[in-house]
């Protein structure tokens, strides 16, 4: 018996888009909110480690995109389809989408 029911992404969670902040701004940049890029998801669902940090002032910039621990992360542009969990609260590139 199949126990499964349909839905849709929007149904289960809020699906956004990420966002760069200006690289001309180095005060958007630091040690503090993880910016998960394409590049820091695997091939494989797991947490991942990123490269890229926001200060305050770049998580500030675009924190309407701010998610949440162990938010959905998956690339929409390019490697299409790596997934990753968010291991704390973080930002993402364009190239990716959340729940």
């Amino acid at each position: 018996m199949n126990n499964w029911k349909e839905t849709t992404l929007g149904e289960i969670g809020k699906v956004i888009t990420g966002k760069t902040p200006p690289t001309s701004n180095a005060d958007f940049y630091g040690a503090s909110y993880p910016f998960i890029t394409p590049t820091d998801i695997k091939n494989y669902f797991n947490y991942c480690s990123v490269e890229r940090y926001l200060s305050e002032d770049g998580k500030n910039f675009q924190k309407s995109i701010l998610l949440p621990k162990n938010s959905v992360c998956y690339t929409c542009i390019a490697s299409i389809g790596k997934i990753c969990l968010t291991q704390q609260e973080s930002q993402c590139k364009l190239k990716i989408e959340e729940i």
